[in-house]
């Protein structure tokens, strides 16, 4: 093989070629290298000059709100429906934090930062709030006045659907899952919100029937920042009204309650700004077992100087409060310094809510602005006109929209009212709904049968033992019974006050249903447990047995089965106790045996509804005496009491209370007459009986001596 290579019509040697090759192999490389590197410091360059253009808008841009998806369901962020303002996390770039609920040292307030979203590169320090461009939008929602008002309704006639019918959102609208859906999904990414309830969440029909733990379910699956309460949570006492804030503990704020609830209000920090919403009960009921309430004027002016020392080296703090009263009332409350809003409750019911002007949905809100006595400024006082009957102001939420300035002033606030009865209904809601639906329906089903006809006996129930009077002592004695039987830690003793049933209420004959139990009392009442020692327990009695027979007085006591009373009837309202018998709870027999009315040192334990507590003439008797709460109502009891059985058993008549003759007759004096001469001709008679009963034996053996030989007569 030749080794001369023709190239181009040259002629050279291979060795050479390939050297020509390597030389050309080497610049090659050496340009690809060169290139690549004014490449790469090209791109390095327009990337950093990429970062510096969007660090340069982020600056300038509205940041956008941002909570970790882990979180959403369940955070306190404003920018998103949350279930309370107890947790939360917000997303800051790549970090994610924590520290979204911080109480404070005095345990009346919960920061919650709430933050939008920050860019990456945003320059520490700075804020959107800083940019004289904009001021940031708070959006503050306002619901009040449910009135127990949850459950859909149908489209036409305004009723509650059936539980086949809930979910049917052709037929149905409203209620509990419209409301959660709207507070979930009806927000703007681009502003702040606060959710608040402003009160009068329980109330109504419902209400006397449901009572507490239907609302306060429904309450804790609606995302809520801030809840206050109206003066109906103490309807059936504080213990129970208690249990309702201690289910709501995270949210609800109350500043004028003894035993104070977790919060008197709620801080949330918005950027450099922060809302502080404060709560209060106006109740006009002094007398409310289990809690004291205080005078919320002063209260509220503590709770306002406390969060105003807290912020003194920060920028005023925006105050809202929020409550459950008349307008005038709220309108005072406004006067306070250092408020900026009053959102209430109960503006349809306030006969000073003159109708606004202005604004399209004028009839379905009110909302005024009030200048301030003591200084140079204004506050608003803003409330929704619920109408239950209405289709139009039925189920509606107040919008308020507050353009925050960098300085943390407010102007311009615009009050809107939105409705949500159309939202699609949300499902978890809806399982709640369809489940106390059928609770509702269940109080109307048969729950035994009456044989007998009551109406006619209803109106010696005022002053005079009757069946319906015992047969609801005896049920809130069973009621207190964990097993059925009589122990040390149960009760014997029942006392009802004929008071509070109803004047035209009855047991009607045929089917009995929860209903007729409830329309039987004129204001249903949790049940308490008293001590009572046997001196007190007569003085009560006493009171009692002066109403006997007497249709002017309404203090009557019903009692249960296991407690006999024997009294005299001296002259008319000046009866005496005479005996009181009861069956000791830790006596094994039923036998009744007699109580001490003289003792103090010895105890019973007397079972009694709180409308007793809180009568008059017992309330002086029992006001001193610690009342223990059972969760348990009158009706409830009477329910459990015959829901067992095919027919109404009711209890006799005649034997509870016994009156006695006051001065006793005394016995006649027996005259002994004299039978001297009757007992001499008996005794006679029966001597001769007998004499001749022995010569007769005599004669017999002697005639029987004759006729057999060989028998001896001794």
């Amino acid at each position: 093989m030749s080794n001369v290579i023709s190239m181009q019509g040259r002629e050279v040697s291979s060795g050479l070629f390939y050297k020509m090759l390597d030389r050309r192999d080497s610049y090659s490389h050496n340009f690809i290298c060169v290139t690549a590197t004014v490449l790469l410091l090209l791109g390095y360059s327009n990337c950093v000059l990429a970062q510096d253009a969007a660090g340069t808008i982020a600056s300038h841009l509205p940041a956008q709100s941002a909570v970790s998806s882990a979180n959403t369901s369940a955070n306190s962020s404003l920018s998103s429906a949350s279930k309370s303002a107890a947790t939360q996390a917000v997303t800051n770039g790549n970090q994610t934090l924590t520290n979204g609920t911080q109480p404070v040292t005095n345990g009346t307030s919960l920061i919650t930062n709430i933050t939008k979203s920050d860019n990456t590169n945003q320059t520490e320090g700075t804020s959107a709030l800083d940019s004289p461009s904009e001021p940031s939008l708070l959006t503050i929602f306002l619901v009040s006045d449910l009135q127990y008002d949850i459950f859909p309704v149908y489209r036409e006639n305004r009723s509650l659907c059936d539980v086949g019918d809930v979910g049917d959102e052709e037929k149905c609208e409203g209620g509990l899952p419209s409301l959660k859906s709207f507070m979930e999904d009806n927000h703007d990414n681009n502003s702040y919100e606060i959710w608040l309830n402003a009160g009068n969440t329980l109330g109504g029909d419902l209400f006397r029937t449901l009572k507490f733990k239907t609302a306060l379910r429904a309450m804790q699956d609606l995302p809520f920042n801030a809840t206050a309460v109206g003066s109906n949570v103490f309807k059936y006492g504080g213990e129970a009204g208690q249990s309702y804030l201690d289910g709501l503990n995270e949210t609800v704020v109350v500043s004028n309650i003894d035993p104070a609830p977790r919060h008197k209000s709620l801080t949330f920090a918005v950027e450099n700004c922060s809302v502080s919403v404060i709560g209060y009960v106006d109740s006009s009921e002094q007398d409310i077992h289990g809690v004291s309430v205080k005078n919320y004027t002063e209260s509220i002016i503590e709770e306002v100087e406390r969060i105003s020392k807290e912020h003194q080296n920060d920028t005023k703090p925006i105050i809202v409060v929020i409550g459950s009263s008349t307008v005038n009332k709220s309108k005072a409350i406004a006067s306070i310094d250092g408020i900026d809003f009053v959102f209430f409750s109960g503006a349809n019911w306030s006969q000073d809510a003159a109708p606004s002007k202005g604004g399209q949905n004028v009839s379905q809100y009110f909302c005024e602005t009030v200048n301030k006595t003591s200084v140079n400024k204004t506050a608003r006082v803003c409330s929704l006109k619920v109408n239950h009957t209405s289709e139009t102001g039925r189920f509606i939420i107040g919008k308020m929209q507050l353009p925050i300035t960098n300085s943390c002033s407010v102007a311009n606030a615009e009050f809107d009212v939105v409705h949500y009865q159309n939202s699609t209904q949300n499902k978890e809601a809806l399982d709640l709904i369809k489940t106390e639906r059928r609770r509702l329906q269940r109080q109307n089903e048969p729950l035994t049968e009456n044989t007998k006809n009551l109406t006619a006996e209803r109106d010696i129930c005022s002053y005079s033992e009757c069946s319906l009077g015992n047969l609801i002592a005896d049920s809130m004695v069973a009621a207190l019974r964990s097993d059925g039987t009589l122990n040390k830690s149960s009760t014997t003793i029942g006392i009802f006050p004929a008071s509070h049933l109803r004047p035209n209420g009855t047991i009607p004959e045929g089917n009995v249903t929860a209903m007729d139990l409830y329309d039987l009392i004129d204001q249903d009442a949790y049940i308490y447990s008293v001590l009572l020692t046997g001196c007190q327990l007569k003085d009560i009695l006493e009171i009692s047995i002066k109403s006997v027979n007497n249709s002017n007085q309404t203090d009557f006591l019903h009692v249960s089965g296991l407690l006999q009373i024997e009294y005299r009837n001296e002259h008319e309202n000046n009866s005496e106790i005479a005996s009181v018998k009861t069956v000791s709870a830790a006596s094994l027999s039923m036998l009744l045996r007699e109580i001490d009315v003289n003792d103090s040192a010895t105890f019973y334990n007397v079972t009694v509804p709180l409308t007793l507590l809180k009568m008059e003439n017992y309330k002086k008797l029992l006001g001193a005496v610690n009342a223990s709460y059972h969760p348990v109502t009158v009706v409830e009891a009477v329910t459990r009491y015959i829901n067992n059985t095919r027919f109404l058993l009711l209890p006799a008549v005649g034997t509870r209370l016994i009156p006695i003759d006051s001065r006793p007759a005394p016995s006649p004096a027996v005259v002994c007459e004299n039978h001297m001469a009757t007992i001499v001709i008996v005794t006679l008679i029966i001597a001769a009986l007998v004499v001749g009963l022995l010569y007769g034996v005599w004669r017999w053996r002697s005639i029987r001596s004759h006729l057999m030989p060989g028998y001896i007569n001794f």
